[in-house]
């Protein structure tokens, strides 16, 4: 599987499957424009770690959580993926599309 180098792939991005293997990384365009827009007033805050703790508090705060629940679920694609002994079949992923 491909890393996600990028900080804006990495909240904005899900698996995308085909028969049962990873394929490639399939852009929200929402989450894409949604990162995009937080980066450029925060330019100099590119690192993974500050992005991960500003969209748990937001989904904390916030009363509509649901974009920072999405933001969170796009980054924790990678890692789930990586040390979880499902393959796709066995998973239902909310956000691949064909």
């Amino acid at each position: 599987m491909q890393k996600r180098i990028l900080t804006i792939d990495q909240f904005s991005t899900f698996i995308h499957w085909e028969n049962n293997r990873f394929r490639r990384w399939h852009s929200d365009p929402k989450l894409k424009d949604s990162m995009e827009k937080k980066l450029e007033q925060n330019a100099s805050l590119s690192s993974t770690q500050y992005w991960v703790i500003f969209w748990h508090q937001r989904f904390l705060e916030e009363e509509n959580k649901e974009l920072a629940r999405e933001h969170l679920y796009a980054y924790l694609q990678e890692p789930s993926i990586n040390y979880s002994p499902l393959t796709p079949a066995k998973t239902q992923w909310k956000h691949c599309k064909n």
